[in-house]
């Protein structure tokens, strides 16, 4: 227990620290993490054959680099192409064509997995405008270094992430005490729905908390729905990644964390959180708040 605590800390602090930096630091460190869960990846995928391309780790931080960039759309559609064709160059000169349509969709599939929430990830910490909140617009500049403040995408960042890591753990420590209807019992049979009901609650108390600490609105109970909806894509952000453990056989993606696993282990719901949370953020930005 004290090595997962104090892994849990050092986790934490790899996420919170480069986000209050932003720009590039935010960007590089998150695409780092996604290249170390890529290498995860294809270490699961080599267990369906071992001959998946590697190619699309490549692509990864190029997802967080188009982020800046003036066509954004333009590009990040051009890697996607990328991350489709280039298994295909590779796989194409084989002699032996055996497997070859797994490993060409496995390394497709890896790349797009991780790359897509690299790019979301980005965008989010990059969205423009102002909070209510001068200690967060003072912190913000504190911490830009060369580059352009963005106080209010480090607010939905910091959202994004408190509720997405406060629905899991409240969904941990509800289900293991009061869970008793499986959730997914093929996929992951230890969590419930009690579980899920906690960490929905968690996330939306936490969203309406932020959305008002931070000054995202003075229509705080927005949060409310920004914290539920982020808990329930969340969830689904867990359970894919439990499916390709499953799929693969193995109980961790590695032992790169002690007590926690692999780092895929650690930001399986932030890959789907981080490019609905910033979706979400464009549709609350222009409708609702």
């Amino acid at each position: 227990m004290k090595t997962r605590s104090i892994s849990a800390i050092g986790v934490v602090l790899v996420g919170i620290i480069p986000a209050l930096f932003g720009g590039p630091v935010w960007a590089l460190t998150f695409a780092l993490l996604c290249m170390i869960g890529f290498v995860e990846f294809h270490g699961l995928a080599s267990r369906f054959s071992p001959r998946v391309p590697k190619v699309g780790i490549l692509l990864i931080p190029s997802f967080a680099a188009v982020a800046w960039t003036a066509h954004q759309e333009r590009l990040a559609m051009g890697l996607v192409a990328l991350a489709v064709f280039l298994p295909m160059i590779s796989i194409v000169r084989r002699k032996n064509l055996a497997g070859s349509m797994t490993d060409w969709a496995l390394a497709a599939a890896g790349t797009l997995y991780l790359g897509v929430a690299v790019f979301g990830a980005t965008q989010l910490r990059l969205m423009d405008g102002t909070v209510s909140r001068k200690w967060l617009t003072n912190l913000d500049a504190s911490f830009s270094i060369g580059w352009r403040d963005a106080p209010r995408g480090l607010a939905w960042l910091l959202v994004v992430l408190l509720c997405t890591w406060l629905a899991d753990t409240f969904a941990y420590l509800v289900g293991s005490k009061a869970g008793k209807h499986k959730l997914s019992p093929v996929v992951s049979p230890n969590k419930s729905k009690e579980g899920f009901l906690g960490g929905l609650l968690a996330a939306a108390v936490t969203g309406a908390v932020t959305f008002w600490v931070f000054g995202l609105t003075s229509s705080w109970w927005w949060g409310l729905l920004f914290g539920a909806v982020i808990a329930w894509i969340g969830l689904y952000g867990d359970l894919a990644e439990s499916f390709l453990k499953r799929a693969a056989g193995v109980k961790d993606s590695s032992e790169l964390i002690p007590g926690h696993g692999g780092m895929l282990d650690r930001i399986d719901a932030l890959l789907f959180t981080f490019v609905a949370g910033w979706y979400l953020a464009l549709a609350f930005e222009r409708w609702l708040l």
